[in-house]
Parts: C-alpha cells; structure tokens; sequence
C-alpha cells in the first residue's frame, strides 16, 4: 500500500512508474487536501486498466466516482479529495499502463462561504424512510453536486420536487438508478414545476446537479423523498412515464438499466 498526501494548488498525478505497467495486487492512494479551497477541476487523460479486476476512484465526503474512460470534470469538496486505485489483475504479466491525470484547486473563497459549503447536501446520502433535501448557494462557475438516496432493500422511491428556482439554459438534473453517477441514468430533467413527483424504482438512487457553464444568482431547490411500495413503468410514448396510478410524469427520457 503506498499512499501520497498532496497539498499544491495544481499538478499531475500518475499510477506509480506510469506509463511502465502496473504490478498486480497494490493499492495506491493520493489524498489532495483543499486548504481555503471548495472545488477541484480533474483532467483524466489516460486510463488503462483491466475494468474487471482493476479499479480508479475519487471520493469526496461520502462519494465515490468510479473512472474507466478520459474525462474533465469539477467537483465540489471541503477538506480533501482523494484518489484510489487499486489493482487485483492476475499477475504481472498483464501489462496495464494505469493513468495520467491533472488537478486545478479551484474558486477559493472565506471562511463564511466554506461554512455555507458544508451545509450544502452535495456529497452526502440519505437513507432515512423519508426526509427533505435543500440546496441554495449563490453559484458563480460551473459546479457538479451529487446526492445519495437509499431505503430500505425491496422499497422504491418517492421523490417530490416542492421547489426549484434553476436557471434551465446552464443548470441540469439527472437521476439515475443504484449509486454510481457513471450508469443507469434514466431521467434528464430540463424543467419542472411544484409538486412535480415520481418514482424511481430502486431502493437505492443518485441525483446530479450540476452546470457546465458560469451560472449567476441563486439556485435553490427543495426535494422530498420517501420509500413507498409503488412502481412506474414506461410508456410507448415518448418522453412519457406512467406511474402505476395512471399518472403521467412527461420529462426526457435517456436510457434505462440494461440488468
């Protein structure tokens, strides 16, 4: 186990030896700490890993990302962001180069507003019977908040939006099914009103907030969850879900869970 504590605004951070292959059954772990800082941008711009013994993560608070493809994205964190990959391939002789990344800290701000930042539910998961999620921060750069939801094993999900106040042309929604962002996302919410609800089913659900471009004034929003023994099922319609008492829940479809 070899693990590195990193303190620097920005840099690069690479699999050990990278890009000579991995060794087999280590486990490597970079733990970024944010200082004043609440965001961090990542570059991953090489991956070579065997998908199914393998395994490169990044956890901010309570969630874990899952990488196995490129990618540029920004997350929301307090006090650190850490890195972990860990190798169970058959041996050494698989050559696996691992990966190349880059990070930039970014949008340091006071004390006040990192207070504001921990208060937020980005990063967290709820797994009471019921309960309500609130999110208002006044958004200046692009940002990617995800929450956890689970109920009890055999219930599925009741969500209920009571309020959103979201600017629709940069900020979006997506909820998928099980606890990694990467899969089974089944809804891309561009718009709703009040009272919008539906459900997902699922004892366990991710929902993504984020912008991914400079969005000025507050975004706020309320969000009731609750499990319940109701199911949905799909319409042949499209960009319609029936809801198992004939309600419709009309948002943009994107794929379903294929298992």
């Amino acid at each position: 186990t070899y693990t590195w504590n990193i303190y620097e605004d920005n840099g690069i951070i690479h699999s050990k030896d990278y890009p000579k292959f991995l060794r087999t059954n280590v486990e490597y772990t970079w733990i970024i700490h944010m200082n004043s800082s609440n965001e961090i941008e990542i570059n991953l711009t090489d991956i070579n890993l065997d998908y199914d013994y393998d395994y490169l993560q990044i956890i901010t608070g309570d969630v874990i990302y899952s990488l196995n493809i490129p990618k540029s994205f920004r997350l929301q964190t307090i006090n650190e962001t850490k890195l972990i990959l860990r190798t169970k391939h058959s041996n050494d002789d698989y050559q696996y180069r691992g990966f190349n990344l880059t990070y930039q800290k970014l949008n340091k701000t006071s004390m006040d507003e990192n207070n504001q930042l921990k208060n937020l539910p980005c990063g967290k998961i709820y797994s009471s019977y019921n309960g309500t999620i609130e999110f208002q921060y006044e958004t200046l750069t692009s940002f990617d908040c995800l929450i956890l939801i689970e109920v009890d094993d055999g219930q599925n999900i009741f969500l209920r939006f009571d309020y959103l106040n979201w600017d629709t042309k940069e900020n979006y929604i997506d909820i998928g099914l099980f606890h990694d962002p990467n899969q089974y996302q089944i809804y891309h919410i561009s718009d709703t009103l009040p009272g919008t609800w539906f459900i997902a089913n699922h004892s366990q659900i991710w929902i993504r907030f984020y912008s991914s471009q400079f969005s000025f004034g507050n975004s706020t929003f309320r969000l009731f969850y609750s499990e319940t023994i109701q199911w949905s099922t799909i319409s042949p319609k499209p960009n319609i879900q029936i809801l198992d008492n004939n309600r419709l829940f009309p948002y943009r479809l994107i794929s379903l869970p294929t298992n």
